[in-house]
């Protein structure tokens, strides 16, 4: 292991009742400090639960954070603040390659929103808010997440911080 990996996993296995089931049978990864990963594949194939893997693996806490992400050309094809106190926003986004992932951010709501119009003006933020076409692109440092919602988990993104590519 070079000292630039932030993340590395040999023969990674998890199998459900009693074997039958392979989730994940013998993943390897390497990950380098600065790299950006997106794990895609279709319903069943094992993203969550690699996932969920590495969160009970990886050493968190006691002075480790979580491996926080970056991308940017994400594109928002809705936002939505939710919450009783109002205190969540929720983007429903769309990466280069057309991937769909929601992302939460918990931070200040209301300096994102200044922040958009002050960059993109007034009616692209409204049209954001009203899930119609718009021209807000963001680049996202994130966690990812597992969400599990009745029944159903999707990946989703934590937002750490944000900023619009430069043109």
């Amino acid at each position: 292991m070079n000292d630039n990996v932030l993340i590395q996993v040999n023969d990674l296995k998890k199998y459900y009742d009693g074997g039958e089931i392979k989730a994940l049978d013998g993943v390897s990864l390497e990950i380098d400090q600065g790299e950006v990963v997106v794990i895609i594949g279709p319903s069943g194939s094992g993203k969550s639960t690699l996932l969920r893997s590495l969160n009970l693996l990886a050493p968190y806490g006691n002075g480790n954070p979580h491996p926080v992400f970056a991308e940017k050309g994400f594109t928002v094809d809705q936002a939505r603040i939710l919450g009783v106190n109002r205190n969540v926003l929720k983007l429903n986004l769309r990466d280069r390659k057309g991937l769909r992932i929601d992302g939460l951010f918990f931070g200040d709501i209301e300096a994102f929103n200044r922040f958009l119009t002050d960059v993109y003006g007034p009616e692209q933020v409204d049209r954001m808010y009203g899930g119609q076409k718009n021209q807000v692109e963001l680049l996202l440092a994130y966690e990812p997440d597992v969400n599990e919602f009745r029944g159903v988990k999707t990946i989703q993104i934590i937002i750490k911080h944000y900023d619009v590519p430069r043109r």
